[in-house]
């Protein structure tokens, strides 16, 4: 008679547990290695060392995310209140009270009046007080750094192309000039009119004003029909941590790469990627629709759904010149290939990633409050990762109402920003480039996977990325 094969499975997925439990053949052992009574109990002789040895991967790499996801809430960031009976906001720039949406950011009217002044001139040309590029720029600082508050000004969404430069200003008044000598050369218009043609300058005092207004002039405003004012509310929050732990302007990714063999890519990288993985995990934390998620299911959905919000963190930082995911031939793009091709990964995988980094700019905009709620929507989407063996939720009812609320916001904030109908291009776009981005990190995945069994590099890699890459 053959020999019957044996075979020992560790799961944690319950649903496949709760199928042995219920269907359990003959000569099947199910021990629970959280149960120290029942492996003492089996009448089979169990190596208890054995069994903690095998186990022992598996359970570090899923404390890892535990311990970070168990430790005290890191200090809640200063966000916006909403007083009794009152829609006041605070200023995102300075932390002051907020007159309105400047701009495309909420922000008070010293700095609304400090960007209109400023947005144009070009920020390598101002000197940092500090030399530091962090100086603190709140409103009790009397003498704050202009390189550094214009720097934060541009991060929290205020846009340039929404102030008319001094060539367009002089644009306009010619034309509005040349107008009015036609009119009163061919007498169509009254000899008065030269009284009422306002200046452009006059003119965009009038919007200035009214734009400054327009979030709280009355009820039936069109933005606070769109996004009300909890929707502002969270919209700063979400901002303000995701700039806060995931903005990092002096870093150069490839800096961080050891491209000296195979083995020390691979090293590297995980490690650097280990660290930006944490400052996600602190971005999360400051938001409290996840904290007060079951413990297993933000366990769940940090593992499963991290690895694919990194490109979402790199468009944010990347920069025009020298960036490692530039399509040129500067010496940051050439490491990153270097790093793909010593990782095993085909130059057509390099040119997706490279791609969907640059649409992710593109449609974005860097905006960080579309980068922030896209973050969100991504976490909280189940089945992102294409795993088979992805936990069943113990809320999912209450994952998809978080899911579907953020969802609302970001398309609320894109009819405000842009028009119903170019929100709904730009969502047809971000699908697309969510499915890409979904093929492109499974793709990641397998290279990678390949790459660790050929090198028997397991023991060497940061075991944050061991859980992350689902390295069993």
């Amino acid at each position: 008679m053959a020999s019957q094969r044996q075979m020992l499975i560790l799961t944690s997925n319950e649903d496949l547990i709760r199928q042995f439990a219920a269907n359990k053949p003959l000569n099947t052992h199910i021990i629970d290695l959280n149960n120290d009574q029942q492996i003492s109990s089996t009448d089979n002789p169990i190596n208890r060392a054995l069994l903690a040895k095998i186990f022992q991967s598996n359970s570090n790499q899923d404390q890892l995310y535990k311990q970070a996801l168990d430790q005290p809430r890191p200090k809640k960031l200063k966000t916006a209140s909403v007083r009794k009976k009152s829609t006041d906001l605070v200023c995102v720039i300075c932390g002051d009270r907020a007159i309105g949406f400047n701009y495309d950011a909420v922000s008070c009217n010293s700095c609304k009046e400090f960007f209109r002044r400023n947005a144009h001139h070009p920020i390598e040309n101002i000197r940092c007080l500090k030399s530091r590029g962090q100086c603190p720029v709140g409103y009790e600082m009397r003498r704050k750094c202009a390189r550094c508050r214009l720097d934060k000004c541009l991060r929290m969404g205020m846009r340039r192309d929404s102030i008319l430069t001094e060539e367009q200003k002089q644009e306009k008044r010619k034309q509005l000039e040349e107008n009015r000598c036609l009119a009163i050369n061919n007498s169509t218009l009254p000899e008065t009119l030269s009284n009422i043609v306002a200046s452009v300058d006059d003119i965009e005092e009038l919007m200035k004003n009214f734009g400054d207004n327009m979030l709280f002039n009355d009820s039936n405003n069109m933005l606070l029909d769109i996004l009300s004012v909890d929707d502002w509310l969270t919209i700063e929050t979400v901002q303000s941590a995701f700039t806060a732990y995931l903005y990092f302007p002096h870093l150069h990714c490839c800096d961080y790469y050891d491209l000296t063999s195979e083995t020390s890519a691979i090293i590297s990288w995980s490690q650097f990627v280990g660290k930006v993985i944490l400052c996600y995990i602190n971005f999360f934390r400051q938001i409290d629709d996840f904290e007060n998620l079951h413990p297993d299911d933000r366990f769940n959905l940090i593992k499963y759904n991290i690895f694919s919000l990194s490109s979402i963190g790199k468009s944010y930082n990347y920069k025009s010149t020298n960036d490692c995911c530039a399509n040129n031939n500067c010496e940051a793009s050439r490491k990153l290939r270097e790093l793909f091709r010593l990782c095993g990964a085909p130059i057509t995988l390099y040119e997706s990633f490279v791609n969907i980094i640059s649409s992710l700019v593109d449609i974005t905009d860097q905006d960080p409050i579309f980068l922030s709620l896209l973050s969100v929507i991504l976490l909280f989407s189940r089945g992102l990762s294409m795993s088979d063996d992805e936990s069943i939720l113990n809320d999912p009812c209450r994952v998809n109402q978080v899911h579907l609320r953020y969802t609302t916001i970001l398309w609320n904030y894109l009819v405000n920003k842009h028009g119903e109908i170019e929100a709904q291009k730009g969502f047809i776009r971000l699908l697309q480039i969510i499915l890409r981005l979904q093929f492109i990190v499974e793709q990641c995945r397998e290279t990678l996977h390949k790459q660790l069994i050929m090198s028997n590099i397991f023991d060497k890699i940061a075991p944050l990325m061991q859980a992350v890459l689902h390295i069993s």
